[in-house]
């Protein structure tokens, strides 16, 4: 066999038959054709991946600024002063 204890493509390809190469060939550039696909899908779902969590984070910033002032209404259609406390996510309604 092979005297290397990792075998490449390359070395593959060099030590068949002459009238074997194409077809290994021809396999060797579709697989370096898909890893590169492979590498440009990655790159853009690691950028989608990074926006989400730049979005997520804004939202729990959001979330998380706990309670504010807020004007409101009380029975009968009169306003309060704003000082009923309030969050977004009605945690003290």
């Amino acid at each position: 066999g092979f005297g290397e204890r990792h075998l490449n493509l390359p070395s593959l390809i060099d030590a068949l038959p002459q009238e074997l190469r194409p077809g290994l060939v021809s396999v060797r550039r579709k697989l370096k054709e898909k890893i590169a696909e492979l590498a440009r899908v990655n790159t853009g779902n690691q950028v989608m991946l990074e926006e989400s969590l730049v979005t997520v984070a804004q939202t729990m910033r959001f979330l998380a600024r706990g309670s504010t002032k807020a004007a409101g209404y009380k029975q009968g259609g009169k306003r309060t002063n704003g000082s009923t406390n309030r969050s977004f996510i009605n945690r003290t309604a």
